[in-house]
C-alpha cells in the first residue's frame, strides 16, 4: 500500500535536499549580471534553436551562453565535465481572444504581432550534476540558495545580447555624420538686422523669399 502522508512529506524533503545540495556544489563561481553584461539567452550558441524551439534553450547560469535541448552535454564537455547549473527557458505563443459581435469588429489587417499573440513563457532550473545525471527544478522555487535565485532573476530580467547588439545599431545610426557639403560653406558675419516678421525676409542678393538661409 501507499506510505502515510507523514512519511511521503519526509520522503519528498529528503529528495529536494538532495537535489539543493547538488545545486551547492554547482554554485561556485555564480554571480548575477548587470546591465552591461551580454547574456545570450536568444539564440543557441552552435545551433539556432531559440526559447520556442522543441526543448526550449538552456542558458548556462555562469557564462550565460545559451544552448538548445541537444547541446547541453556538449557545453558539459567543454566545461570540464564537471556539471553545471542551465536556466531554461520555454516559450510558445497563444492566440489572443479577440473582442467579437456586432459594435466590435476584431481587426485582422495590420494587427501587431504583441497584439495578435500572448507570450508564455515557462521556466526551470536544469542541474547536470559531475555523472551527466540531470535533474529539473520548476521555477520559481523558494529552496533555492539566494545566489542562484539572484543570477536566475538576474538572467530573466536581462534585455539580452541580441537586444543590446539591436540598440547598439540603432544609436550608431542615429548619429550625426558631418556634410561633405559643410567644408565649402561660407559662414558670413552677421551685418545686418534681420527683421522679426517673416513676410520681410528676402535673399540679399537675388530678393527670393522662399528657400532662405540665414
Amino acid at each position: 500500500g501507499r506510505a502515510p502522508i507523514g512519511v511521503r512529506r519526509r520522503m519528498g524533503a529528503c529528495a529536494m535536499e538532495a537535489i539543493m545540495e547538488k545545486i551547492r556544489a554547482l554554485m561556485s563561481g555564480l554571480k548575477a549580471p548587470q546591465h552591461f553584461d551580454k547574456v545570450y539567452k536568444d539564440e543557441c550558441a552552435f545551433t539556432f534553436d531559440t526559447p520556442y524551439s522543441v526543448g526550449g534553450l538552456a542558458v548556462n547560469l555562469r557564462t550565460w551562453m545559451g544552448f538548445g535541448a541537444d547541446m547541453v552535454d556538449l557545453d558539459v564537455r567543454r566545461n570540464g565535465s564537471s556539471g553545471g547549473l542551465y536556466l531554461v527557458q520555454k516559450f510558445s505563443r497563444k492566440e489572443k481572444e479577440q473582442p467579437k459581435g456586432e459594435d466590435s469588429v476584431a481587426p485582422t489587417i495590420g494587427l501587431l504581432l504583441e497584439d495578435k499573440w500572448e507570450v508564455i513563457k515557462e521556466h526551470s532550473l536544469l542541474v547536470v550534476d559531475k555523472s551527466g545525471g540531470r535533474t529539473t527544478v520548476p521555477l520559481p522555487c523558494p529552496d533555492l540558495p539566494m545566489m542562484v535565485q539572484d543570477v536566475i532573476d538576474g538572467m530573466i530580467k536581462h534585455q539580452g545580447a541580441r537586444s543590446m547588439e539591436e540598440s547598439n545599431r540603432y544609436e550608431q545610426d542615429q548619429e550625426l555624420k558631418e556634410s561633405k557639403y559643410f567644408k565649402d560653406l561660407v559662414q558670413i558675419p552677421p551685418n545686418k538686422k534681420i527683421s522679426p516678421n517673416p513676410k520681410d525676409w528676402k535673399c540679399a542678393i537675388s530678393g527670393d523669399t522662399q528657400n532662405l538661409w540665414l
